[in-house]
């Protein structure tokens, strides 16, 4: 280790050569010492070996500045945005530089374009992308981030090229896991906020690689911190929008459970505002108009449906007699019917229940459903008593004829 003041005093023979053998061994050891030189110079070096660093003294002539470590390692500045430590002789705004600690910054044109820290990496996107990143495309079209490269033509494929898949997931294997993909607005860009909507994939069970499901998730209120799961696509094809099962429940493959459907007024025809739904009750197929039952759909007479079948033995036309023909005007109930001024005949639902029991479904003012009528039944009891109708009527002609024989 040597240093100097990088000046050979006049003296002896012997004295300047000693000086000057002095000045150029501190010269060839960049003036090494645990403590920096007492004289120094612009653009002088200086090998700190308290730091174990090499460096040069600026311009100014009033500070230091580290080059490498001693051995070998490179060390550079921390720089800046608009001067990075490590840039470009034609470019000098754009390179790398270190804003924080434990993060690696770069910049173009004088602007942070990407940062590199111990747990993100975090991109800001700049109109020399056009306003928006790339994966395999120079300039992304019509997206701020977009994908592309060789990749799936049909159903996912582990054996095929998935250089157009974009992948989110997560590093454990529990029940409900997976990556999941949220949308936001300015309002919601907050550090505790999610956004307003998502879409997650999750397991079924605790398995590598096992089957998973799509849900479809939203934000019900402003002050909701949890998103509420609106639909979920079953692995087995099973869709649900309503009374969502629980992730491992078994699901009847291929079918869609729904709250209600929309309906349409004709093909072409604007959206209804009463959605419907139908039921199976064991016996009937009911049908249902927001929370009411409307009726029975379809009429079963198949023999296999029905058990102990008996020939009716009660007089049809007694029931008959009971009934009350009307006629009457729709009126408005419940937003479902609505008033019309068409003047139609028929029965009242109630009234024919009394006479024929199962010619009526339903019960009466009841909230859930309105009454109709069981027409099978209805005709079956018509059927009878214009059976007895016609028995009498041939009684009536054989006692005519054998009276006109006479």
């Amino acid at each position: 280790m040597a240093q100097a003041d990088g000046v050979v005093a006049n003296g002896t023979g012997a004295a300047v050569r000693s000086d000057l053998n002095g000045q150029l061994a501190a010269l060839f050891t960049n003036h090494s010492g645990s403590s920096e030189p007492g004289t120094t110079y612009a653009y002088q070096f200086w090998a700190d070996t308290n730091a174990n660093q090499l460096k040069i003294r600026n311009s100014a002539n009033n500070g230091w500045v580290v080059l490498r470590e001693l051995d070998g390692t490179m060390l550079i500045e921390d720089g800046s945005a608009s001067a990075p430590a490590l840039a470009f002789a034609g470019d000098l705004d754009t390179g790398l530089f270190r804003d924080t600690p434990d993060q690696i910054s770069f910049a173009t044109g004088g602007t942070e374009q990407l940062n590199i820290s111990s747990s993100a990496v975090g991109v800001t996107p700049r109109a020399v992308f056009n306003n928006a990143v790339g994966i395999g495309i120079s300039v992304p079209i019509k997206s701020q981030v977009q994908v592309k490269g060789a990749g799936q033509t049909s159903a996912l494929n582990e054996g095929s090229s998935t250089g157009n898949v974009l992948r989110l997931g997560s590093t454990t294997n529990n029940s409900g896991d997976g990556g999941a993909l949220t949308f936001a607005s300015s309002g919601s860009d907050t550090a505790s906020s999610l956004g307003f909507a998502g879409i997650k994939g999750f397991l079924s069970d605790g398995n590598n690689n096992t089957k998973g499901h799509i849900s479809f998730q939203c934000r019900s209120t402003t002050t909701d911190s949890a998103f509420t799961e609106n639909m979920r696509i079953f692995a087995d094809g099973a869709v649900y929008t309503h009374l969502i099962p629980a992730i491992s429940s078994n699901t009847y493959g291929g079918v869609m459970y729904t709250k209600g459907y929309g309906t349409l007024a004709g093909t072409s025809g604007g959206a209804h505002s009463h959605p419907f739904n139908f039921y199976w009750t064991g016996t009937a197929l009911q049908a249902w108009v927001d929370a009411t039952n409307v009726g029975n759909v379809s009429l079963t007479s198949d023999y296999r449906t029905k058990r102990e079948i008996t020939t009716q033995s009660e007089s049809g036309i007694d029931k008959i007699k009971l009934l009350r023909p009307v006629t009457f005007k729709r009126a408005e109930f419940r937003g479902l019917f609505e008033d019309d001024e068409v003047v139609r005949e028929g029965f009242i639902a109630h009234e024919v229940g009394e006479v024929i029991p199962s010619g009526c479904e339903g019960e009466k003012d009841a909230e859930d459903q309105v009454q109709s009528l069981n027409i099978d039944a209805i005709v079956s009891v018509l059927t009878k008593a214009l059976q007895e109708a016609v028995a009498k009527i041939e009684t009536l002609e054989t006692k005519v004829a054998a009276l006109e024989a006479a």
